[in-house]
């Protein structure tokens, strides 16, 4: 299905990932983790969703969302099971995650969702909007990360936590952060091997996040 929405999906899509983010900008961290969940689940797609307005962000400025989406379909490029979902862009107001999957169950009405997690926002759930909507519209892949337990996070959910539903992905923590990124660019330090050779092109073309 080429479309409004996502670039190169297609309807013999049985089970596909969604990996959510702010992406200012997108790292290799974001592009292992894709890469890993996939093969792990055996997903036949990852969409990757730039988040437009996050809820959860709005202390500070995010880069807009055209230079986000830009630096986005640049780094995923050469996958076949990455495609770019634009829902969150094109939305007006805060995003949340509950009206994400909504938008893409409407894109995918007989497809399964794996929204991938870190255990840390497992533990966190119940703040989320509607979180029970949530778990009925995706099944949850979660990676364990260092101090936040899974057990734990089963407590604090009780009912809400559906063994069926919640898939716990073995995967490796890649220490990299967008924050450091930003950080490493305004002060004229390397950001090599941290981000895509395309996508560090386009922020020095376009001179963000302080380059110089």
């Amino acid at each position: 299905m080429k479309g409004k929405f996502v670039r190169g999906a297609s309807f013999l899509v049985q089970s596909i990932g969604v990996l959510g983010g702010t992406f200012d900008p997108i790292h290799l961290g974001h592009l292992i983790l894709g890469e890993y969940v996939g093969e792990y689940l055996n997903l036949s797609q990852v969409l990757f969703v730039p988040a437009g307005t996050p809820g959860h962000k709005r202390d500070r400025n995010v880069t807009s969302a055209e230079h986000r989406r830009a630096m986005t379909e640049l780094a995923i490029a050469d996958n076949p099971r990455f495609h770019l979902c634009t829902v969150d862009l094109e939305r007006q107001g805060a995003t949340y995650t509950v009206d994400t999957l909504k938008s893409i169950k409407r894109i995918y009405p007989d497809r399964e969702l794996s929204f991938i997690i870190g255990s840390d926002n497992l533990l966190d759930l119940l703040n989320w909007r509607q979180p029970e909507q949530v778990i009925s519209l995706c099944n949850l892949a979660v990676m364990p990360r260092p101090g936040f337990s899974i057990s734990e996070a089963k407590q604090r959910l009780g009912s809400l936590y559906i063994e069926e539903r919640i898939k716990i992905v073995p995967a490796f923590t890649i220490d990299i952060s967008s924050t450091d990124i930003r950080n490493r660019i305004s002060q004229g330090i390397s950001v090599r091997y941290l981000i895509p050779e395309s996508v560090s092109s386009y922020i020095e073309e376009h001179g963000l996040y302080g380059y110089r």
